[in-house]
């Protein structure tokens, strides 16, 4: 899945790409969008969420809700 992802140019590939890079928790060096290793560390935590939403009665809200009580250093927008 990773490889066929990362040859797709098309829009909504690049938006998969952004969005699991963002999961990944790497930073891409500047002209590389996004390497196979950084891809599948992204899947794998979309996978996680997914199964924690899917397989438990927690919802989006309450895992809102986890994080902010587990990350109280941010700033409210």
């Amino acid at each position: 899945m990773v490889w066929t992802l990362q040859r797709d140019d098309s829009p909504e590939a690049t938006q998969t790409k952004k969005i699991l890079i963002r999961l990944s928790g790497r930073q891409m060096k500047h002209g590389r969008p996004s390497t196979a290793s950084a891809l599948l560390a992204g899947y794998m935590t979309l996978l996680s969420i997914m199964d924690i939403i899917n397989e438990t009665d927690c919802d989006i809200g309450q895992l809102q809700s986890i994080a902010a009580n587990a990350l109280p250093f941010e700033t409210p927008d």
